[in-house]
Formats: structure tokens, sequence, C-alpha cells
């Protein structure tokens, strides 16, 4: 796998939302069941047509982190990363991210459930 792709794909997405692979297609990622938590990266850059998956590595440009925070993936908010694990029973704490300034983030997979 490269670190990063550019995937034509008409979608919604934004920069820091976390996908997932669907049959055919792609979708937000949440981690309130263990298919949807099935997350492949986070978008880099988006249009309607379009979009940038990192799969793996830096991710810049983005805004509104907490330096230092480990993110993962929310249990709430389909394709959003939070500070606060999911501790919900069922819920799977996927796809851990540690922010590494206020606009980059790097991303690594570890995977359990509570």
């Amino acid at each position: 796998i490269a670190g990063a792709e550019t995937i034509i794909y008409a979608n919604s997405f934004v920069p820091g939302n976390v996908i997932k692979k669907t049959s055919g297609g792609y979708a937000l990622a949440q981690a309130n069941t263990v298919a949807n938590a099935e997350a492949i990266g986070v978008i880099q850059t988006a249009n309607a047509s379009q979009f940038n998956v990192v799969y793996v590595g830096a991710i810049t440009g983005l805004t509104g982190l907490v330096d230092g925070e480990v993110y993962f993936l929310s249990n709430t908010v389909a394709g959003s990363a939070v500070i606060t694990e999911p501790t919900t029973l069922g819920s799977i704490c996927s796809n851990r991210h540690y922010n590494r300034c206020s606009t980059k983030h790097a991303r690594y997979i570890e995977r359990f459930s509570n």
C-alpha cells in the first residue's frame, strides 16, 4: 500500500474525515460496529468528484487539532476522530491517530473492542 492515493469517486468528504471501503465505494467510518470501524485512511483533500486519502503517515493542513493528543475513531459521529476514547460497551477502539501539532497528524492502527 502506498502512503496516500487520489481516488476518483463522487463524495462529500472533508479533510480529516476517517473513511472505510464499502462494496463498490467508500463511506465514513464509525466505531459503533466492527464493520463500520474498518477504517482505511484519513482524507487529506477532497472535492465532489475525487479525494486524496492518507493510508499511513503524516496528514498536513488540518485545523482544530490539539497538540500531542491521541485521537480515536468516534463511536457517535461517522468520519470523526475524537480525543475521548470510546468506552460504550460494544464500541470499537480503532485507528488511533497521534497529533504532532495543531495542523499535522500522523496515522497508525491499533484495534481492540470494549
